[in-house]
Formats: structure tokens, sequence, C-alpha cells
């Protein structure tokens, strides 16, 4: 079946996650990526953000604390605001880029 307009085709990419040393996490709630194709991790255990440049470099991890274990998802906005959904907390919470509640 050949692939047309708006057809996907994704593939695993080893060791493209370049996290800091002594960093890990567990689990994946959700992924999002920027207009700059940053791209946004909404992780579970020890819940926060991870940002990354398309390539898998670091750029930043935000929101230690903001979150109960239960994040739940994660979208980017037509204006940058980065969306996260905290089923746990029942509320979404709107942030800036950097991690700005």
């Amino acid at each position: 079946m050949a692939l047309g307009t708006g057809d996907f085709k994704y593939e695993v990419v080893e060791g493209w996650e370049q996290l800091p040393a002594g960093w890990q996490h567990k689990d994946v709630a959700g992924v999002a990526t920027d207009a700059n194709d940053r791209v946004y991790l909404i992780t579970r255990s020890e819940a926060r953000v991870i940002v990354y440049e398309p390539y898998g470099t670091f750029v930043t991890a935000w929101g230690e604390n903001e979150f109960s274990d239960r994040t739940h998802g994660i979208t980017i906005g037509p204006d940058g605001t980065v969306y996260c959904v905290d089923d746990g907390g029942h509320v979404v919470k709107a942030f800036t880029p950097d991690g700005k509640l």
C-alpha cells in the first residue's frame, strides 16, 4: 500500500532520548510537539514534563509537584500554550513552554 498525502509512517529510533545522567522515567502518559518541533513528554512516575529538541537532545524538565501520579495527556495550543491533563487532580493546567503555570 502506498502512503498518500497526510499518511504517517512511524519508526523506532534507538538511542533518540538523551536524558541527563542518572535520570529515567518509567511511564509516559502523553507526547506533544510544538511549532519548533520540540517534543514534550508528560510522565507519571515522578510526574513532570520533559522537553527535547527534535533529535532527542534534552532541553529542560518542569512541573515537579504540579501533578498527581495520574497525569493523562498533553497538547500544545496554536499560541504555544502547553496544556497538561491531570486525571488524579481532575484538572487541565496551562503552562508556558518553559513551565510557568
